[in-house]
């Protein structure tokens, strides 16, 4: 009976660490994501740029540029407790900065838009609340440092919990030996927010 125990103890603390580690992804970094949404099929294609529609009419892209942006998204799938979160990153000029920071979505049950953005560095975390995991994203802002905004699921969307500015050098240009963290208020940070 003990040896029951231990082994049922022992299989279900394999199991808590499994489903623990599978929750954190980290993405972007010049590693773009693995689908080209034309490997899609056509249905699923067209679902993704319905959701999406709102936010990529905001960019203010001619219609020819908006085409040409809509073919170049990359895409990823990723697993949660609650289902599939699908990942959706921009690709090219009209969609990344100069300084490599592209627009992201994330997309949920039925394709509704849970978050929209921008980043260079993308982070799923394995701490969730409501059942989806959070979500941070930086940006990198030239040689002055970079800014993180933490995500959390709130229910009904993502919604930014904290923000943190990293900053490399100081007003005079000279190189922190350490980069310096300063949380911020995130209307700082954040852009106004097409998900209605």
């Amino acid at each position: 009976m003990k040896t029951r125990l231990t082994a049922a103890v022992l299989v279900f603390v394999v199991g808590l660490f499994a489903s623990a580690t599978a929750q954190s992804w980290r993405i972007g970094d010049d590693q773009p994501f693995p689908i080209h949404i034309s490997d899609l099929p056509a249905a699923r294609q067209n679902a993704i740029l319905l959701a999406l529609e709102p936010s990529l009419q905001e960019l203010g892209l001619e219609p020819d540029e908006l085409d040409a942006s809509k073919k170049t998204l990359l895409v990823r799938h990723i697993s949660t407790d609650m289902g599939i979160l699908t990942v959706v990153q921009g690709w090219g000029l009209d969609l990344c900065g100069g300084t490599g920071n592209c627009k992201v979505w994330v997309l949920g049950k039925s394709n509704r838009l849970l978050l929209a953005g921008q980043a260079y560095r993308l982070t799923i975390l394995r701490t969730t609340n409501k059942g989806l995991p959070s979500i941070v994203t930086s940006s990198s802002w030239t040689g002055q440092g970079s800014d993180f905004i933490r995500y959390s699921f709130d229910g009904s969307r993502y919604r930014p919990q904290s923000c943190a500015f990293e900053q490399m050098t100081d007003y005079r240009g000279k190189v922190y030996a350490k980069p310096r963290l300063d949380y911020v208020d995130c209307k700082l940070l954040t852009v106004a927010d097409p998900i209605q």
